[in-house]
Formats: C-alpha cells, sequence, structure tokens
C-alpha cells in the first residue's frame, strides 16, 4: 500500500501547488477519474506472474489518480458555499465519504467472501477433497479438558 500513498501523496501536494499558483482547478479531478480508473483497469490483467515492481507502478497510478480527486473535491465543496458555512459542507463531505467507504466495503466484502467461498470448494473438490459437511459429533474440547483436569487436579492435591 505503500506506492498507493505516495502516489495520492505526491499528486494531493502537487494538485494543491497548481491550483494556488493557477486558480484553477477543473482539470484535476477530470484527470484523476482518468488515472483511477485506468489503473483499475491495468490491476485486473494481474497475474502471479505479474512482477512486484510493474503491481507498485500499478498502485501508484491508482494512488495518484485518488491524490488529484480527494482533495480537490474538498476545495470545491469549500469554494461553493458562503464562509460561515465552510464547516458544514466540509463534515458533510466528510460523512458522505465515510458512509460511502462504509457501504463500499460491505458490499465488496460480502462479494469477496462468497466468491472466495467457491473458489476454495471447487479447488479443494478439483483436488479429491470430500464435500460433505457432516462431521462426527465430539464434544466441546473446554467440556472435556476441564473434567479431566478436575479430576488431574483432585488426584494430585
Amino acid at each position: 500500500m505503500l506506492p498507493v500513498m505516495v502516489g495520492l501523496m505526491g499528486m494531493a501536494i502537487y494538485s494543491g501547488i497548481r491550483i494556488s499558483k493557477t486558480g484553477k482547478y477543473k482539470m484535476f479531478p477530470i484527470l484523476g477519474a482518468g488515472l483511477t480508473i485506468a489503473a483499475v483497469l491495468w490491476l485486473t490483467t494481474l497475474t502471479a506472474e505479474t512482477p512486484i515492481w510493474v503491481i507498485c507502478v500499478q498502485l501508484f497510478v491508482f494512488g495518484a489518480g485518488l491524490g488529484s480527486i480527494m482533495q480537490v473535491v474538498v476545495l470545491v465543496v469549500q469554494n461553493s458555499v458562503p464562509a460561515d458555512q465552510i464547516g458544514t459542507a466540509t463534515s458533510t463531505n466528510n460523512y458522505s465519504r465515510e458512509v460511502g467507504a462504509s457501504l463500499g466495503m460491505a458490499v465488496f466484502g460480502a462479494i469477496f467472501t462468497n466468491r472466495l467461498s467457491e473458489s476454495l470448494t471447487n479447488a479443494f473438490t478439483g483436488a479429491g477433497a470430500s464435500t460433505s459437511r457432516h462431521r462426527s459429533p465430539q464434544a466441546p474440547l473446554t467440556r472435556r479438558h476441564s473434567a479431566s483436569c478436575r479430576t488431574s487436579c483432585a488426584t494430585q492435591s
């Protein structure tokens, strides 16, 4: 994740400096969206044989795309409201970002877990493992352990 953070911080600093000098910020969210989409599409080409340096470059490009979007959007929000509403607008932007991140993690976590269980089942059955979910009933380890401990502790004292 270090390449993502380097790209994000570098592009956020660069875009901030450019916006301070020129006063124009419209190109950065568009450029950032393009970089982010290109990086995500490029990341879909990953294989087990992909060299680490290629993965690092892909992650750097992804971070650069995010870096040119995230801070600029906060700037746009702050410039679009009166001075007495800047705090409210910034907190609303951050709240919306956090809710979106939480919902995105929940949805993609569920998709990932579902796909992982299907893939693992297919991989293990292909290797000759049984798909039976029935196991021989056993007492929980804690009960057996505590009963044997009471018996052995009582005889030792």
